[in-house]
């Protein structure tokens, strides 16, 4: 069986935003607690882009920070979504480009953005943190086996406005 890999967007204390992998658990990893892949981006900033950023000069981005993925940003430096390498080389681009969202009379690919290829902030899984705090990974790797969600938001602050 493929390992399943589930991509983690947390959210704590004022909303601040962590991300990790769960990647093939094996015995001993499957019994550990979700919050120790967190990375905790008050020790450690997380990776962004600007929404209106050309999605090659985003994958770029990625490759200097060494991420897979960007938190999304607007004109105002609000979050509004997140950003994979698969959104930007997938088939995120070419959808976009054949849609009627893309206003241009012919389309190319560097007119693509990341805003244009992103999962919408109000798209991801919300999960509240209190249900997540005591699961274990294969807890919460078995919950969302059956989905096809890759992205989720666990926040503290669930009543936040910030929080989705």
């Amino acid at each position: 069986m493929t390992p399943q890999v589930l991509k983690l967007i947390t959210v704590i204390g004022d909303c601040a935003y962590h991300i990790s992998t769960v990647a093939g658990l094996d015995r001993a990893q499957s019994t550990a607690s979700l919050w120790k892949i967190a990375t905790d981006f008050h020790v450690k900033p997380a990776a962004s882009v600007a929404g209106e950023k050309q999605i090659d000069a985003a994958l770029a981005d990625m490759r200097r920070f060494g991420v897979r993925s960007l938190l999304v940003t607007d004109e105002e430096g609000n979050l509004v979504g997140l950003v994979t390498s698969m959104d930007l080389q997938g088939e995120r681009p070419l959808q976009f480009l054949q849609s009627s969202a893309c206003l241009k009379p012919i389309c190319k690919r560097e007119d693509v953005c990341a805003r244009d290829v992103m999962t919408p902030l109000k798209e991801l899984k919300l999960i509240d943190a209190s249900a997540a705090e005591n699961a274990s990974l294969a807890d919460f790797a078995a919950t969302f086996a059956d989905t096809t969600i890759s992205h989720f938001l666990i926040c503290h602050h669930w009543e936040s406005d910030n929080c989705g």
